[in-house]
């Protein structure tokens, strides 16, 4: 029925909800927002040769071909892009016309250090680099999922953060018509 959800499980309708309400009638929480206090800026003196070896011994600047070449990515023969590069790309062989080639793009990835000064503006830089690494495939960013992680929402300092991410990545999705 048009404008009612079903929620089933196991072939049993376990609860009905009016569709406007879903989309609509939810409660919103109004919780207080603190601006947020800004990291401080003092770096220490340091050598830069060894600062240099530090980031290359970051697990988190070095290369993941150690973790991916664990899996066999030909399985299901849909890999149209080795692993390696910031996208993916897998190839739909069953979609579509068999004279044409579908696939689907993905980039998924994020520097959290980017949003701990600024939330909205990291979160915007975020978008920017997914959807750059999709289009230096040749594919259009057509959708975004947030997968944000955030401390305790009742916190105003917390959820200011929060919410300013949430704008960030709004506002950036809605620059890139995506």
């Amino acid at each position: 029925v048009i404008g009612e959800q079903f929620i089933r499980e196991f072939e049993r309708e376990a609860r009905e909800a009016d569709a406007d309400y879903l989309a609509e009638g939810a409660p919103l929480n109004d919780l207080a927002r603190e601006p947020l206090t800004a990291p401080e800026r003092d770096l220490p003196d340091f050598d830069l040769a060894e600062a240099f070896e530090a980031v290359l011994a970051d697990p988190t600047a070095a290369s993941k071909e150690w973790a991916y070449r664990q899996y066999d990515h030909e399985v299901g023969l849909r890999t149209a892009v080795e692993p390696g590069d910031d996208a993916a790309v897998l190839a739909l062989h069953d979609a579509g016309d068999e004279d044409e080639q579908h696939a689907i793009a993905l980039s998924a990835g994020a520097n959290p250090h980017w949003t701990d000064c600024d939330p909205e503006a990291g979160a915007r830089a975020v978008a920017v680099e997914n959807a750059t690494n999709l289009a230096a495939k040749g594919a259009t960013p057509l959708a975004a999922v947030d997968c944000l992680n955030g401390g305790n929402p009742e916190d105003p300092e917390t959820y200011e953060g929060f919410a300013s991410a949430v704008s960030g990545l709004a506002d950036a999705c809605a620059d890139l018509s995506v």
